[in-house]
């Protein structure tokens, strides 16, 4: 327990051990009385630096699904031709980046309080919807071989979603290649002979 951590870094300090938490036990199976155990300060106090357990989920969940939509207008208005690669290239270093949030995201968005809960889905939804019309306009250009659609966006997810479960810094392989090869196994799989 860290009890030396100053008091304008407290809430910092509190939301990094929640996402440990979530992550681990799930958002359910943590208390608050375990939270404040994490960084050292009775239960009764964390509510001098944060609103609510839900309120740290939903800016955990939200500040995920930030940084993916901004990363997919990022990448559109790029207007390459390769904006299926370059935006789950992208997704990719998110993951990366910000490891335990994505899971904690992944796995406990359906814990969030109503309306934060819809409003959640609907963005992922949005998500989903303009990177499958992404697949669509790479098939129609020949870029990918011709497949359906949702399956090829269901399975481009699944084949990165393991990594936030899996990944740490612990593990003995650089975030590069790790990208690298799992975008050659993406496309060399999907890419067309011509594009070779």
């Amino acid at each position: 327990m860290d009890t030396q951590v100053r008091l304008p870094d407290r809430s910092i300090h509190i939301r990094k051990a929640a996402v440990r938490l979530f992550k681990t036990r799930g958002f359910v199976a943590t208390t608050m009385r375990d939270l404040a155990e994490e960084v050292g300060i009775e239960a009764a106090s964390l509510y001098n630096h944060i609103q609510s357990k839900q309120g740290l989920l939903h800016e955990i969940c939200f500040g995920m699904s930030h940084r993916y939509l901004n990363n997919l207008e990022r990448n559109l208005h790029a207007r390459s031709t390769s904006n299926l690669r370059s935006v789950l290239e992208s997704h990719l270093d998110i993951i990366l980046q910000y490891t335990d949030e994505a899971a904690v995201a992944e796995s406990e968005w359906r814990h969030l309080a109503e309306p934060a809960r819809n409003d959640f889905r609907i963005k992922r939804k949005d998500y989903e919807d303009r990177l499958l019309r992404l697949i669509e306009l790479a098939i129609k250009q020949k870029r990918i071989r011709q497949m359906d659609p949702k399956v090829v966006l269901y399975t481009v997810l699944a084949a990165v979603q393991w990594i936030q479960r899996w990944y740490s810094e612990r593990r003995k392989i650089d975030k590069g290649i790790l990208k690298q090869n799992i975008l050659s196994m993406i496309f060399e799989g999907l890419e067309t002979k011509s594009n070779g």
